[in-house]
């Protein structure tokens, strides 16, 4: 899907922000949706192809007319009987056609009920959820402008009285279950037809509106959970989205990853100001892969209009790529290296079509030896400058630190590093500028009882 505009992401977090003083309200409308979690039912789908069934359409004109003028003619002649006795025979003849006609159209009758039966309850719960939208007062430009998709194009009648009608009508069809009421319903006033032919009137009256105020329905619920979002966490702030990915930097004061419990938190600044590409060096276990998680992950919330885990954090509108974590496949034969070049094919190919790509890339190659790595990684960081790439990758490979002085302006170094005390290995996880001079793979490896010969050449 494409991605929100600046100025819907302003006008989810204006709702959200609204709705983060109205927690009685999100306690109601979330308890009203609940119903629907026991049936496990997208109605949204069920209601669009239920009525795209092509046995939706019932009885003709004749049929029409005498099932409103049917029930008036039996109750006219039966009141006649009492004073014409000869009458009598044509209300029976009358009253066994009524019966007959129901037996007999009984089963279609079924055909049409039965799938939409189940959700006649539900049909309910959302009316009265609907109902809470449209009756609230809502303060923010956001919220009323979500609130009146819900008015648009009705009269004096509401999305949620329409809801409600139909749950209606679905209610009075199960009466045909009972054979006692059903008989005396469809003798009297033709029952099971009037509520059916009711259902197909008001599929041709709502249908549009009803479906579409599903889409409404989904929105509130979204800025809800924004809402609860920011009310979990207080210390969160609001994103600034800019408009032009080409021109507009990412700036970022006090940025962390939101899933590092807050005991935990080591906050990190960064802006790409004065550069594209953001090359990322430092020690195992330093930080470099959960800082481009961190970045990556505070752009997805800012892009939702949700509040991020950040003192201040100002972006454009990127098209985010990555490649984290790449696997070989056994069921497709793919390696963990071919996996790879697929995925950094993806990701130069949506940067020469995509100027506001931006892409976070962890340690690439690791399926090769450490030549090829080398080479093939300072090629591939090279293809992505020219390209007028924007991004960031972190690697172990110190060398490709050289690629500032031959690209400055579009790349820069920056560096997680440790500290080494007593042989113990003290980790900052702060995001330093330049490359990094502190390694640690051989303290990790003697933790584990395998020693170094720091002499071999």
């Amino acid at each position: 899907d494409a991605p929100l505009q600046s100025n819907q992401i302003q006008r989810n977090q204006e709702a959200s922000q609204e709705l983060e003083n109205e927690s009685e309200w999100i306690w109601d409308f979330q308890a009203k949706l609940l119903a629907n979690l026991n049936h496990k039912l997208e109605i949204k789908a069920f209601l669009t192809n239920y009525f795209q069934d092509r046995n939706f359409q019932f009885g003709n004109a004749f049929m029409r007319f005498y099932i409103k003028a049917g029930p008036v003619l039996f109750l006219v002649v039966l009141a006649g009987s009492f004073f014409v006795p000869k009458l009598a025979g044509v209300a029976t003849l009358i009253g066994l056609f009524h019966i007959l006609w129901a037996l007999a159209k009984a089963g279609s009758v079924s055909m049409f009920s039965s799938r939409i039966d189940k959700i006649g309850g539900v049909l309910g719960s959302y009316a009265d959820a609907i109902q809470s939208i449209e009756d609230h007062a809502w303060k923010s430009i956001a919220m009323q402008e979500i609130a009146g998709e819900l008015k648009q194009n009705r009269g004096t009648a509401s999305i949620s009285f329409a809801f409600k009608k139909l749950a209606g009508l679905i209610n009075n069809l199960d009466a045909r279950n009972n054979v006692f009421v059903g008989l005396f319903l469809n003798l009297f006033l033709l029952w099971d037809f009037r509520q059916v032919l009711a259902i197909v009137d008001w599929k041709n009256k709502y249908e549009n509106e009803i479906l579409n105020s599903f889409d409404t329905l989904a929105k509130v619920e979204a800025v809800t959970s924004l809402a609860i979002w920011k009310r979990n966490h207080s210390s969160y702030s609001y994103p600034v989205i800019l408009d032009n990915p080409l021109e507009n930097k990412i700036d970022a004061q006090g940025l962390y990853h939101p899933l590092i419990p807050s005991s935990q938190v080591v906050a990190n600044d960064y802006s790409s100001i004065d550069h594209r590409v953001a090359l990322v060096t430092g020690s195992n276990m330093a930080g470099k892969s959960t800082f481009l998680r961190t970045v990556g992950i505070n752009a997805i919330l800012a892009y939702a209009g949700a509040a991020v885990a950040a003192t201040s954090f100002q972006l454009p509108i990127y098209k985010l790529i990555s490649y984290m974590r790449i696997k070989d496949n056994l069921n497709e034969s793919t390696s963990t290296f071919k996996a790879e070049l697929n995925r950094m094919k993806f990701i130069l190919d949506t940067v020469s079509v995509h100027s506001d790509s931006f892409f976070l890339i962890d340690e690439m190659l690791r399926g090769t030896n450490s030549v090829d790595k080398y080479l093939g990684s300072r090629a591939i960081i090279k293809k992505l400058v020219r390209l007028d790439g924007k991004g960031m990758v972190a690697t172990h490979d110190l060398q490709l630190s050289s690629l500032q002085e031959e690209f400055p302006g579009d790349i820069k170094n920056y560096h997680f590093d440790i500290r080494v005390d007593a042989g113990q290995m003290l980790f900052d996880y702060k995001l330093k500028i330049g490359e990094c001079k502190i390694f640690n793979a051989s303290l990790l490896l003697k933790g584990i009882g395998v020693d170094i010969d720091e002499n071999m050449e």
